[in-house]
């Protein structure tokens, strides 16, 4: 942190003052009268009011800052008791983007510069005090009744710097710090990473930020922020090290911080108005489907699919404490395109992170708190649930998981927040984030006669977090096969109709300022006379059915998402209709038996089907008593499914009949 002891430079002073008294006085004024002690000021302000001044303060801000603080007393205010407190006020120079640099363009050219810094916070500390002028009273001097101090001493390490000797002794202490007469303020230091799609190859770009008084505790990990501050070297590394390295780390000393957003009042009205004309095209659903993914060569069937990302790039509305975020699980044979279509997704969706379930910890996706490597205690260090908060999460090789990763998946996808309680860190993080996962079907090839449950190895619970899950297969046909081979070899691409930037902005245009309703009576029958049907159709011997308010919910959200996506704030019938054709699919790629007939437990994964039974039934057939254990070896099943399949039954919820006796079983 910039020391407030800097050499006083009048003339600058002076300048500065000028400068605030004729474009902040009112905000001054405001802040002192609310007990604030910071003003921001925006750097286009600064650069009109004197352009020289403006590039010295990027150019030079170990000299130059301190002298724009210091300015606020040059500002005239009416109330006596002004002065004071104007010679505490912090000035922020926020909005440094004709001088922005991401992460992971950090150069030596950049060092002693003050920038704007743009990455994702991937880590937080907790906000401490931090002593930035201390008071010392000497030992030796002291006596009863009567204290000695020396003048205050500017603090700009991470170590406290001791006098050189008492004034009055001229001995060099002992000195005791006096923490009542020192100056404190608050401090935080946040890990800033690339934001996703800005790494160089794999390597992984990091800087701690420092964040003082209130701007401490402003950000959470997870947030995407502009960081305007002076960019430096972290020399109090340096110093605790035996040997001093020649290689500097990266340090920012944080000033203002402005939130990263697609800002569309920024966009130029010739980009506003080509985004309305898109949005009037009358094939709009066809040139988002053909620009999702064109070098992925798809029948009516993988149009659809496509058309199911598009509506969750856009989502549903969030209102009224539901949720608006649409998950999509694709369950695909090799050589089906689900890893390119997630990453397709992930580069074309607002505010997106891809990462891979295998080998993923719960922490890795969700949250956690870790010792921080600052000296600061412990950090909230964010998974890619929380950094796509507000936007998308792909996640391939889903069905990969451990089995910690897939329980905080769980409660992620269920709850949309992630609490960390963890050393002495309570609170909780945002997780409203659309999942696209992908998975391939036990033995490589999807039957959609054989339940969900049996062909990905994953809990019910989990997958009933999705709203659209969808077969992708690759059956032999001369003829597709023919036209798949001939795409690939000249060259693999088609003409893409929507630019990806423009894809981007639209998408992120529309969730920003496209709020849908069901205005329609008619519109809202059609969706609850699905909803009903369904429920009829599915009904159990106990009254219940597998779809629920979750399922009448999901079409809500794909019904506003289509409206979305033609900037619409109204739910059409096109629109509930594409939402009911969405999940008709769905259930026909995984609820459908081979009678034809309707089994919503197939589908969900609640019931395991006649598959799981009649493994366990085959394999207790004319045995003696065995363990679950034994079971699962011998059927290949888990042996938490091999388990929970016999206790079902035990209790009379299945037609196998099963006897348990110390932890044995056998067919009754």
């Amino acid at each position: 942190m910039i020391p407030r002891n800097t050499d006083i430079n009048h003339d600058l002073i002076g300048r500065f003052g000028e400068f605030l008294s004729s474009y902040y006085r009112d905000e001054i004024g405001t802040a002192l009268q609310n007990g604030y002690r910071s003003v921001t000021v925006e750097y286009s302000d600064l650069f009109q009011f004197d352009a020289d001044l403006a590039m010295d303060y990027v150019d030079h801000p170990e000299k130059i800052v301190p002298q724009l603080d210091r300015a606020t007393t040059e500002v005239d205010m009416p109330t006596p008791d002004s002065e004071t407190a104007l010679g505490e006020m912090t000035v922020r120079v926020a909005g440094v983007d004709d001088h922005e640099v991401p992460v992971s363009g950090l150069r030596d050219h950049h060092r002693d510069r003050y920038l704007g810094v743009r990455g994702q916070v991937s880590m937080a500390t907790q906000v401490q005090p931090r002593v930035i002028e201390a008071v010392y009273r000497c030992e030796r001097c002291s006596t009863d009744g009567h204290d000695f101090y020396l003048d205050p001493i500017p603090q700009d390490g991470e170590e406290l710097r001791l006098p050189n000797e008492c004034p009055g002794c001229e001995r060099s202490g002992p000195f005791m710090l006096d923490e009542s007469k020192s100056v404190m303020v608050d401090h935080q230091i946040v890990e800033l990473t690339d934001e996703p799609g800005e790494s160089i190859g794999a390597n992984a770009n990091s800087v701690p930020v420092h964040l003082y008084r209130d701007e401490a505790g402003e950000v959470m990990p997870g947030d995407r922020v502009r960081v305007n501050g002076h960019v430096t070297t972290d020399l109090a590394q340096i110093r605790s090290q035996s040997k001093i390295a020649t290689r500097r780390p990266w340090k920012v000393e944080g000033r203002a911080v402005d939130a990263e957003q697609v800002a569309f009042s920024e966009v130029t009205p010739e980009r506003h108005e080509e985004i309305k004309r898109l949005s009037q095209q009358a094939d709009l659903v066809d040139l988002f489907v053909e620009s999702i993914a064109p070098d992925i060569l798809t029948d009516d069937r993988g149009d659809t699919h496509k058309l199911a990302l598009v509506l969750q790039m856009f989502g549903g509305v969030r209102r009224n404490g539901r949720k608006g975020d649409i998950n999509v699980f694709l369950i695909g044979e090799k050589g089906t395109g689900k890893s390119q279509m997630i990453s397709r997704v992930v580069d074309l969706a607002p505010k997106s992170i891809e990462a891979s379930g295998k080998g993923a910890t719960a922490a890795g996706l969700t949250a956690t708190a870790t010792q921080s490597d600052h000296g600061d205690g412990w950090m909230l260090d964010a998974g890619a649930l929380v950094l796509a908060s507000g936007g998308l999460a792909g996640i391939d090789e889903f069905d990969k998981m451990s089995d910690g990763a897939r329980k905080s998946m769980h409660e992620a996808m269920e709850q949309q927040r992630i609490p960390v309680n963890k050393a002495g860190i309570n609170t909780v993080l945002p997780a409203q984030t659309a999942v696209l996962a992908a998975a391939n079907p036990m033995g490589g090839n999807y039957d959609r006669y054989i339940p969900l449950y049996d062909q990905i190895n994953l809990e019910a619970p989990l997958i009933s977090r999705f709203d659209l899950i969808f077969a992708l297969t690759s059956p032999v046909d001369a003829d597709r096969d023919a036209a798949i081979a001939s795409h690939q070899l000249s060259g693999g691409g088609s003409e893409q109709p929507i630019d990806d930037e423009l894809m981007t902005e639209y998408v992120a245009y529309a969730r920003q300022s496209v709020e849908p309703e069901i205005r329609d009576e008619a519109v809202k029958q059609r969706l609850v006379n699905y909803y009903v049907d369904l429920r009829e159709k599915t009904e159990q011997d106990d009254g219940s059915s597998t779809f629920g308010p979750r399922t009448n919910d999901a079409l809500r959200r794909l019904a506003e998402a289509s409206a979305r996506m033609r900037l619409d704030d109204t739910v059409r019938m096109e629109d509930a209709e594409r939402a009911i054709d969405l999940k008709q699919m769905h259930i026909g790629d995984t609820g459908i038996t081979e009678d034809g007939e309707l089994d919503g437990n197939k589908m969900s994964g609640y019931g395991e089907g006649d598959s799981v039974r009649s493994q366990i039934r085959d394999a207790l057939d004319d045995r003696d008593w065995q363990y679950p254990s034994d079971l699962a070896g011998e059927t290949g099943l888990s042996e938490e499914k091999v388990r929970g399949t016999l206790e079902r039954a035990r209790e009379g919820k299945t037609s196998l009949p099963v006897e348990e006796a110390n932890g044995k079983w056998r067919l009754d």
